[in-house]
């Protein structure tokens, strides 16, 4: 079993962030907007955790830690927004793709929705060079699980359902759909399982309230997108908004985000049924 963490992590400190890793035995960390200093949170989560992460040495918007070494996660692509990892998993490798997209406060939503279908498709022409669509997405969306970007079929084609996610689609070439005559591949969002005070968490990742005519409060930025040939591998009982970090807290006396101490997103922790690089299953 892999254990995933995503944090856009503002000001979070490096023994909040280590700590975190330890307490959820974290085998792959990725941290957006991360104040901390990377060599400083390699020493810290080796001294509270124990193992020996590696670090990925092309840093954008979002770096990635890893409890095993750097020959196992391979460069495929990389901008400002997006980086694409191959992971050589046992049995079989996977593409993990992280992302910090355009805030929301400077972007429109017509933009992130006309912004959205060129990152599909190099995660497309990615998965299209490898010859396979084992690919995991994770990051800051700056959209909602809602938002045209994220569900549109020219986007990530994200939907709630990963019975829709695998069940459609031609008998040859299940997990997508054709719109307009052209096929676009699905992602399955389990974020939307986040949503509201059912599953006793927070009811979002992020909180705002800005006196909009219109406010949600709480929002899904942050989110873990899996696509069909995945699904199979993803702990869906597994997939976790965390609020606390031992005994610290990450929401303020209100119940939001504690920005001021730690971050306005809380991180996401999810699980899948793949042994890491290296390791016999």
């Amino acid at each position: 079993m892999m254990t995933f963490l995503f944090w856009n992590s503002k000001h979070a400190r490096s023994d909040t962030i280590a700590a975190l890793v330890a307490e959820q035995k974290v085998d792959v960390l990725v941290l957006a907007e991360s104040s901390v200093d990377g060599d400083d949170l390699l020493r810290r989560i080796a001294a509270v955790d124990g193992g020996r992460f590696s670090t990925d040495p092309l840093r954008g918007d979002v770096a990635i830690y890893t409890r095993f070494e750097g020959r196992h996660m391979l460069p495929e692509y990389d901008e400002r927004r997006m980086s694409i990892r191959r992971v050589l998993t046992t049995p079989e490798e996977i593409l993990l793709v992280a992302v910090h997209l355009r805030s929301k406060d400077r972007t429109s939503d017509a933009d992130q929705a006309a912004l959205a279908p060129g990152y599909a498709n190099e995660i497309r022409r990615i998965e299209s060079k490898r010859g396979h669509r084992r690919t995991l997405l994770v990051g800051d969306l700056n959209m909602n699980p809602f938002d045209h970007g994220v569900v549109q079929a020219s986007g990530f084609h994200a939907v709630p359902s990963h019975r829709i996610a695998t069940g459609r689609g031609r008998a040859d070439q299940r997990g997508e759909r054709t719109v307009d005559g052209r096929d676009y591949p699905f992602f399955y969002n389990p974020m939307w399982n986040c949503f509201g005070d059912e599953r006793g968490g927070p009811p979002g990742t992020f909180f705002r309230d800005k006196g909009d005519p219109v406010a949600y409060f709480w929002h899904l930025y942050d989110q873990v997108l899996v696509r069909p040939s995945l699904v199979g591998r993803f702990l869906h009982a597994e997939l976790q908004v965390l609020t606390r970090c031992g005994a610290t807290s990450l929401l303020n006396a209100r119940g939001e985000p504690d920005h001021e101490s730690a971050s306005d997103h809380l991180p996401i922790r999810f699980r899948l049924d793949l042994d890491p690089p290296g390791e016999q299953p």
